[in-house]
């Protein structure tokens, strides 16, 4: 990142550095160790319940989820709500606990209880995306637009973008031979955070073309903000998921009821489908052909002990995706006054 990208990095992420409580609380009702009939004809609730998730952030106004074929009643700090919109009517956060109580068909309820930062009435949203190459007298060639932008979502107003609409996180490239490198891109970035309150990026990882890598078409790119220096990115490197087609649109989510990560996608046809993984930041080295640092040795996200099996549905939780955009975009505190102005006018 150059010195300008590096400062509006820094400034765009100072408002994340409140962490947020990451002790579990596990869901009720753990499935039996034994499969007799009630377990099995119970599954598909269970199921349901692990795709029934509210993040760790959430706006005021917000609609809490609920399971299609389910009812759902909610708590608010041991209050019971009577409406699944959230409310805050001050500008300052507060941290919350959220109980939601889900009926089967049986009359037997799955609880979970979530971990909420829910924001002040005056909170924004940080928008991740990639652009569309256009050319270099745009300074939009492809190495520049396939990367991941940032944009101030402001309610009611068109979104800001931050460091002049310039990119501020570029993949690596993938080493083909002796110091030839195939450059690489970002598509379809989206913001999330980690169990301890720092900024992740879930995207995936495409040509310059912007076509998918043949090798890596069923993985998903993510990158860790250091949480004590929001502008510097690690990227911890490829998820590889159990998917039989392309991951596209990929999004991640902490589950603080259960104690960990979903992660979500859809497949080239649009069909949506889902895995959870324990640890997001678990990495192990993988010895990498013509890899020049690290002794030949390159990071991707652990997969044996750390990733389910793909199950296909859409996920009950709150989509961090604009539905007419497909813009990552996550909620955030209020920014600064000053910092305000300096979104008005980008330095270049």
């Amino acid at each position: 990142m150059s010195d300008t990208r590096s400062t509006i990095a820094a400034l765009a992420l100072a408002c994340l550095g409140s962490s947020l409580p990451a002790t579990p609380a596990h869901a009720e009702h753990a499935p039996s160790t034994t499969p007799t009939a009630t377990t099995l004809r119970l599954a598909p609730a269970r199921l349901a319940s692990e795709t029934w998730i509210v993040p760790p952030v959430v706006m005021p106004g917000t609609r809490l989820p609920t399971p299609p074929g389910y009812s759902v009643s909610w708590m608010l700090d041991g209050q019971r709500l009577r409406t699944s919109v959230l409310q805050n009517a001050s500008s300052k956060a507060k941290a919350v606990q959220l109980t939601g109580t889900m009926t089967l068909p049986t009359g037997e309820a799955i609880t979970k209880r979530f971990k909420v930062l829910l924001l002040g009435n005056d909170a924004h949203r940080l928008i991740a995306y990639a652009r569309i190459p256009t050319g270099a007298q745009q300074a939009n060639q492809p190495l520049i637009a396939r990367s991941v932008h940032l944009a101030l979502g402001i309610p009611g107003k068109k979104p800001q973008p931050l460091n002049g609409n310039y990119g501020v996180l570029f993949a690596s490239g993938d080493y083909v031979g002796i110091d030839r490198v195939d450059q690489r891109g970002i598509a379809n970035p989206a913001l999330f955070y980690f169990a301890d309150g720092s900024l992740g990026i879930i995207a995936t990882r495409v040509t310059m073309a912007g076509t998918p890598v043949p090798s890596q078409s069923s993985s998903a790119l993510i990158y860790k903000a250091d949480p004590h220096h929001h502008a510097n990115f690690t990227e911890l490197g490829l998820l590889h998921l159990d998917a039989a087609g392309e991951v596209r649109y990929p999004q991640a989510v902490w589950d603080s009821s259960a104690g960990h990560y979903v992660v979500s996608w859809k497949d080239q046809s649009g069909a949506p489908h889902w895995a959870t993984v324990e640890d997001l930041a678990r990495t192990e080295m993988v010895p990498t052909p013509y890899f020049p640092f690290a002794h030949g040795m390159r990071s991707q996200i652990a997969v044996r002990g750390n990733l389910s099996a793909t199950h296909e549905g859409p996920l009950a939780s709150v989509d961090t995706r604009s539905g007419d955009t497909g813009l990552g975009a996550l909620p955030m505190p209020g920014w600064p006054a000053a910092w305000r102005s300096a979104v008005a006018s980008p330095r270049r």
